[in-house]
């Protein structure tokens, strides 16, 4: 067990709001569901999309207990609006771990939320860069479209032109998924199957790799009417 503990002046609240704040995370305290939100400085309201709540794994009444006595853990979670924008338990980023003094599990739980919200989604990435680029392109499941005779209002509306699709082995929408790089295609409205023109096969952690591998592809994108004509 760990010997290292908390200010017995501490409550449970205080001192995961404490740790937080070293990793420049902001701690509100929601009233209505009674835990501790983490959100990045100059969020937008976090019960408008995703969020982060650390909590203790002995609620309800855990946040008020001495945090020199708290050794049930505590656990970051992941919570995200529905089609009707209600907030949904979606997943445990960081399990708490039982046994521990919550010196220690409050640190382990800001750090996690941290590398949470600093992670690069990349699917975010890659629309950001097309858009920088001056592309239009559409985000549908799991799939990025670039159409390549004009902007296209709807999906429909780019199938009946040339148009790229740019996919991703891995979970682009997911930034807790290791990337694994992206592959280019080349589709047409007479095509039975599409052309596949460029890929990257990266194994990907650090949002610096996930960010340079992106722009590679936005860039070879924003080059493609160079070589389109070639291609066909």
């Amino acid at each position: 067990m760990e010997t290292r503990s908390c200010s017995p002046e501490l409550t449970v609240k205080e001192a995961l709001t404490q740790a937080l704040e070293l990793y420049k995370l902001c701690a509100e305290w929601d009233e209505e569901s009674s835990t501790v939100v983490a959100v990045p400085p100059g969020a937008e309201p976090w019960h408008r999309g995703e969020h982060l709540t650390v909590e203790p794994l002995d609620q309800p009444g855990g946040f008020e207990r001495s945090a020199e006595e708290h050794i049930e853990g505590a656990a970051v979670i992941l919570w995200a609006p529905d089609e009707n924008g209600v907030q949904q338990r979606m997943r445990t980023i960081r399990a708490g771990r039982p046994g521990r003094f919550l010196e220690m599990e409050a640190a382990e739980c800001a750090r996690a939320a941290s590398e949470w919200y600093t992670s690069p989604v990349p699917s975010q990435v890659l629309l950001e860069a097309l858009g920088k680029m001056g592309l239009p392109a559409i985000r549908l499941r799991r799939k990025t479209i670039v159409p390549l005779e004009g902007e296209a209002s709807s999906v429909e509306d780019v199938e009946q032109q040339r148009h790229l699709v740019i996919t991703a082995e891995s979970d682009a929408d997911d930034r807790l998924v290791p990337h694994t790089g992206w592959s280019v295609w080349y589709l047409t409205p007479a095509a039975a199957t599409p052309w596949l023109l460029f890929r990257t096969s990266l194994h990907l952690r650090s949002g610096q790799a996930v960010r340079a591998d992106t722009l590679a592809v936005a860039a070879y994108i924003a080059n493609y009417p160079v070589t389109a004509g070639k291609a066909g």
